[in-house]
């Protein structure tokens, strides 16, 4: 990457994770569109990423975007859930707002927001 950008920050920024045992990814979109992805193997050049978490793809995600995990709105997960909230340090308050998978109606809440 040249240099971090900064986009317009209206809207709603959403992350997608892949956190699993390899393939660990990262996608950013904002109000529903792809603004950046990438894998981890590609930052840290270890085929298939095998046991590591997207902490390199996430960075240059919200690098490229200019922006802080503070902005986003939501993470969409294809992982562990219980391992991705204990990577991101959330206690449970923050995992039920940030990580509200649980709950049956967890996508329509999103939409109301």
């Amino acid at each position: 990457m040249i240099g971090a950008r900064r986009m317009a920050t209206r809207g709603r920024w959403y992350v997608g994770l892949n956190h699993g045992t390899h393939d660990a990814a990262c996608a950013l979109l904002l109000d529903g569109d792809i603004i950046v992805s990438v894998e981890q193997e590609r930052l840290s050049r270890n085929k298939r990423a095998v046991e590591e978490p997207p902490v390199d793809a996430l960075k240059h995600c919200l690098d490229f975007a200019g922006i802080t995990l503070a902005d986003v709105d939501g993470v969409a997960l294809g992982a562990d859930h219980d391992d991705l909230a204990e990577w991101l340090g959330l206690d449970e308050h923050e995992r039920t707002q940030r990580l509200p998978y649980n709950s049956p109606d967890w996508a329509f809440r999103l939409r109301m927001r």
